[in-house]
């Protein structure tokens, strides 16, 4: 009866970033698409509140990237820790067998693994495959498959520019794919009267790495569409720049003195005070 139990306990409700539902064991490390054997759903309660605030009106669906398929070209994917940390043998062991395509596997760095395929189909499978996506952070890289564009316009709304499409001058080019729409806005008041403020731009997320001249909505109406230029991310973990905290592994850095004196209790506590 104990072992019985703690087989069934073993195996655990997961999804995959785009919503699909699978199973995965926590001690074999197995992941199947089918519900395995013993598995209770009654046992999950956190599995079941998850899919119930996942489900909720302005709560988004993450949305995975994928290549477009075309010929020639290298594609990569990349890994980080998550839940656990790399595993590079492991992991590279596990893409030969599964991905024929795969061609290197590269330690970047302690906390990175650069994968390099040759075709598209296998990228974009790695990165949806639960024996990955569960333990590791793995992504396509944004600038390899789309680009990012703002239009303006009072009285606009999301679902209209969901349906346009990007066109560019030149006629004989083919029409851009709309994968995403975000209202931007600003900031207005302090502290807890800080509130968002909607503006009348747009963040359109067009498929491809060519920014289009226009976005054309419905039959004749087009606006003009201008680079988007995101704000620099900076990580108040390390202090340092391209990420933020909730995807940094690297050691806690002191915000005044920039060394490890985070991690343990500071003995200059006035002098911080006076700096700041």
């Amino acid at each position: 009866m104990a072992a019985a139990a703690k087989a069934e306990s073993e195996w655990t409700e997961q999804r995959t970033k785009e919503g699909k539902l699978f199973y995965w064991n926590s001690v074999t490390k197995e992941s199947v698409w089918e519900k395995a054997d013993g598995f209770q759903a009654e046992k999950q309660p956190a599995t079941d509140k998850k899919v119930e605030k996942s489900s909720e009106p302005g709560q988004p669906t993450p949305r995975v990237r994928k290549y477009h398929d075309h010929p020639g070209g290298q594609w990569v994917v990349f890994f980080r820790p998550k839940s656990k940390p790399l595993n590079l043998m492991r992991i590279a062991a596990d893409l030969e067998k599964h991905y024929s395509g795969v061609t290197e596997v590269t330690k970047l760095h302690r906390n990175m693994l650069r994968v390099a395929l040759d075709n598209a189909k296998e990228a974009n499978g790695i990165v949806c495959d639960p024996k990955f996506c569960v333990e590791y952070r793995v992504w396509i890289p944004a600038r390899s498959v789309e680009i990012y564009g703002v239009v303006s316009e009072d009285h606009l709304t999301v679902q209209q520019v969901l349906k346009g499409v990007g066109l560019f001058k030149r006629k004989n080019l083919p029409t851009v794919q709309v994968i995403e729409v975000r209202q931007m806005g600003i900031s207005d008041g302090e502290g807890e009267n800080k509130k968002f403020v909607p503006t009348n731009s747009y963040r359109v997320t067009f498929a491809g790495t060519a920014l289009p001249d226009y976005l054309k909505i419905g039959n004749v109406h087009r606006l003009p569409v201008r680079l988007y230029y995101p704000k620099v991310m900076s990580c108040s973990n390390c202090q340092k720049l391209g990420h933020t905290k909730a995807f940094c592994n690297n050691k806690t850095i002191c915000a005044t003195f920039k060394d490890f004196r985070a991690q343990v209790q500071c003995s200059n506590v006035l002098l911080c005070n006076v700096i700041r």
